[in-house]
């Protein structure tokens, strides 16, 4: 297969292929941003593999005026940067001992070698820059029939590492269509007992990557029935909440992976953040989205709502219950919360003292404020300060 448009030949590529070239080697694209070229889907990611050792394309590219960055030399790859483009560039490989965490690897110039290391058909196409493909293990086939089927012996793949049970109905959630493959899901169901063995910050990227799906509710659904969360410890079995919420996003054109994961929560279980590691920003918007208040219609009365709470447990309030329009989303995205145009400086002005008493009359203000729509002015939040004062 050829690709229709030289998706690959860019100037930036072209300098660094050019480099390894001249450096006595050979370079082709690999993986995702070759799947994602063929199914004409956008990609930022660009990764090379080479017959050259680390070593030598570092030379080569330097040579070339490149940035090289060693960030993964151990295991044969390297940072290139070429006009401001990234490329990450591996060395073919095959693999020795595997331990279902990592690999101990040694270097090849066998390109199938390679291939037959990769999890995916579809992740183990190559290409040229002038757009030739290389399919050692029908990987266009099955982007054509929407097949996510792993490179050879599935149970062997999947022992070479284990978060292949994740990425196999993450892939299929992005790019399956109907049933998973047959072999594929047996081996994940044979041996989703080993996915306590994987780190937490894996799990949590590969379940939030897999959320981020335009629907990722059969993939869902198919997980919980054959125990994948149950293995994990997770109660993420909330399959109408789950249904709920991603039909209201999807009226809106949405995909929003934290709030599709608290739909997908099973009961009050308040420690998902910790138990999935997230960021604190991350497990307050969990807790936001457990307590969600009902949200009236009037526009003016959700800005004063999100100015109490937040502008976004605002929108996942509408969206959850299923009220929430382009409109009031697109205005309480834009919105910027308000300062209150009035603090303690200007109340000793009028002749108060430091007290609690400074703090209420804050407050009231603050109140009367908000009703009036965040309009009133310094002058005007002063006049109804001595209003209350008097």
């Amino acid at each position: 297969m050829k690709l229709d448009a030289p998706v690959f030949a860019t100037v930036p590529a072209r300098r660094v292929l050019e480099a390894i070239r001249l450096a006595g080697g050979e370079a082709r694209f690999v993986g995702g941003c070759v799947r994602d070229a063929i199914m004409r889907r956008k990609f930022t990611d660009y990764d090379l593999a080479t017959t050259l050792k680390p070593e030598a394309v570092m030379a080569a590219c330097e040579a070339a005026g490149c940035k090289v960055i060693p960030t993964g030399i151990k295991h044969g790859t390297v940072t290139v940067v070429a006009d401001h483009q990234v490329f990450e560039v591996t060395t073919l490989r095959r693999d020795v001992t595997t331990d279902g965490r990592w690999a101990e690897v040694e270097y090849t110039d066998d390109w199938q070698q390679d291939a037959a290391r990769r999890d995916f058909t579809m992740n183990a196409l190559f290409c040229d820059m002038h757009g030739n493909v290389t399919d050692f293990f029908t990987g266009l086939e099955d982007i054509k029939n929407g097949i996510v089927r792993f490179v050879g012996v599935p149970e062997l793949r999947l022992k070479e590492d284990v978060l292949r049970i994740l990425r196999f109905f993450r892939f299929h959630a992005h790019y399956g269509h109907g049933a998973p493959d047959t072999a594929g899901l047996e081996a994940c169901k044979a041996l989703v007992s080993l996915l306590p063995t994987l780190s937490t910050e894996r799990v949590r990227v590969e379940l939030l990557k897999l959320l981020n799906a335009p629907d990722p509710l059969p993939t869902w659904r198919l997980m919980a029935e054959i125990g994948v969360f149950n293995a994990l410890n997770l109660p993420l079995t909330n399959i109408a909440r789950l249904e709920q919420v991603v039909a209201h996003e999807k009226t809106l054109g949405l995909s929003e992976p934290l709030r599709r994961l608290w739909a997908s929560i099973e009961g009050e279980f308040a420690d998902i953040g910790t138990r999935l590691r997230l960021s604190n920003t991350d497990a307050q918007r969990i807790t936001a989205l457990m307590h969600l208040p009902v949200v009236p219609a009037d526009e003016k009365a959700q800005l004063r709502l999100a100015y109490k709470l937040s502008a976004q447990t605002v929108m996942d309030a509408l969206i959850v219950s299923g009220g929430a329009t382009r409109q009031n989303l697109e205005q309480l995205e834009r919105w910027q919360r308000p300062q209150l145009p009035l603090n303690g400086a200007d109340l000793v002005k009028l002749g108060m003292s430091q007290s609690p008493a400074m703090g209420e009359v804050l407050e009231k203000v603050e109140a009367w404020w908000i009703e009036q729509n965040f309009t009133p002015d310094h002058a005007a939040c002063v006049a109804q300060a001595k209003r209350l004062l008097a």
